[in-house]
């Protein structure tokens, strides 16, 4: 039996139960109980604290709190009933009605990569999987509990990190590819947002790498590591702002690309406003890709002054790379090293955050509450309904902008408002193809899709 099919079954006999811990029965989610996504889709009902998941392993999990939503569902704070006290985790639940199984993916992935640090004694950098299912309404996976976001932490942090703990970051965010790609995965969607520190103040000096719902197996077989076919065409994937130029083509992506978005994300940490040369032109994908492509071309008179000469050569070690070729991390990783040395910076230092982040999320936590109260005390009723419906046509006009740091995907360029995105696509590739056809006289090899893009 395959490891897919096994994995399928496995998930069929893990079917659970969801009940109240002391609650009143109408607070289970049922399909009844739904909640509608901005995007239009229909969601689950949130789960209330106290709820509980029990499995037929008869492990039972008790919801605390609700931690975030994103485009694959919601993220709760957990415990395992009967466990140790003070031992939390994080679970992840995707709605059964949605296109896309992501968190089945993502499940998949963080199996294969679970077995393989346990094999190679590595623990760092991916979250650990405990347990997983499914009820009537959603399917969830239980795994390690981590802190916040990189750009959540630059927000509260008021400032640029420094030079320091950017260069640290892209280490442990490479180390984290190597492991990823060594696995057999790309992962197609690194950005900030995807990349957090543990839990503070034990593990918030570890990078963990997350969301592999749209990551793509590359090997046929791990025993083989033979590559799969590259695809002549792909539905779109990624994030518009640190996306690689295939993926705006449409084209297959290799390891290479992984490296291509690992610069875009090194760029950004570096410096939000001046790193990347395209960061106020993200609504507009055609002078996007042009950007990108214009940053390859001529690395070193795109860049910004503030960003150091040797990502100049990493640019143009990662341009001479083909789908097919794997990465030398070495080279990469002694470019960045070598800037540390020439700047005298010292990267055993701790990260601008260490021994500060539990007391700055308090005091976000508390900024936001307190406007938020302050705002509805001030301002009477008619007031309010006025400024909200002023959003709504203001949300309208800029809805475009907000797609900026989000992850789409093929579902989510069926709709009529995306038709637009997929003619630019197309002239995107034409004007390409025909760069490509006058600067060369090789041709490219065609093959053939493969059915399922994971």
């Amino acid at each position: 039996m395959s490891k897919r099919n096994h994995s399928r079954n496995a998930l069929k006999r893990n079917t659970l139960h969801v009940k109240q811990d002391k609650q009143p029965k109408s607070m289970t989610p049922t399909a009844k109980q739904t909640r509608e996504t901005t995007s239009g889709r229909k969601k689950p009902a949130l789960l209330k604290p106290l709820s509980q998941i029990r499995s037929k392993a008869n492990n039972v999990w008790r919801i605390l709190a609700h931690i975030g939503s994103g485009g694959f569902g919601d993220v709760y704070k957990c415990e395992l009933g009967g466990g140790q006290p003070d031992t939390f985790f994080a679970m992840k639940t995707e709605s059964e009605n949605t296109q896309l199984k992501r968190l089945r993916v993502e499940l998949q992935i963080l199996e294969e990569i679970t077995a393989y640090c346990m094999t190679k004694q590595i623990a760092h950098h991916f979250c650990k999987l405990f347990d997983s299912g499914n009820t009537q309404d959603f399917f969830w996976i239980v795994m390690t509990l981590i802190g916040p976001s990189l750009q959540t932490i630059r927000k509260i942090l008021h400032k640029q990190f420094t030079r320091t703990t950017t260069l640290k970051m892209s280490l442990q965010i490479l180390d984290a590819l190597k492991i990823l790609h060594d696995v057999g995965f790309i992962h197609r969607d690194l950005k900030p947002g995807n990349v957090c520190v543990g839990v503070p103040p034990k593990d918030d000096h570890i990078l963990y790498l997350l969301d592999f719902g749209i990551s793509r197996r590359i090997f046929r077989s791990q025993e083989s590591r033979e590559l799969r076919k590259e695809r002549k065409k792909v539905p779109f994937f990624g994030t518009r702002k640190f996306c690689t130029r295939a993926c705006h083509l449409e084209l297959d992506q290799g390891r290479k690309d992984d490296i291509e978005t690992w610069i875009y994300t090194t760029l950004d940490l570096l410096h939000n406003e001046k790193g990347l040369p395209w960061a106020d032109l993200c609504s507009d994908p055609a002078k996007l890709f042009e950007k990108k492509q214009a940053l390859f071309e001529n690395p070193s008179k795109e860049l910004h002054s503030c960003v150091p000469p040797q990502f100049c050569t990493i640019i143009e070690y990662v341009k001479k790379l083909k789908f097919e070729d794997e990465v030398d991390y070495d080279i990469i990783e002694t470019a960045i090293k070598s800037i540390a040395k020439e700047r005298k910076l010292n990267l055993k230092d701790k990260f601008d955050w260490k021994g500060r982040l539990e007391e700055l999320m308090r005091e976000n936590e508390g900024n936001k509450h307190n406007r938020k109260k302050g705002k509805n005390e001030e301002k009477g009723e008619e007031t309010l309904m006025m400024e909200r419906l002023q959003k709504k046509v203001k949300n309208n006009k800029i809805a475009d902008e907000h797609q900026n740091d989000q992850t789409f995907s093929k579902d989510d360029y069926k709709s009529e408002g995306n038709k637009q995105k997929n003619t630019e696509t197309r002239n995107l590739r034409r004007k390409h193809q025909t760069k490509t056809a006058l600067n060369s006289e090789s041709t490219t090899k065609k093959t053939v899709p493969d059915e399922h893009d994971f």
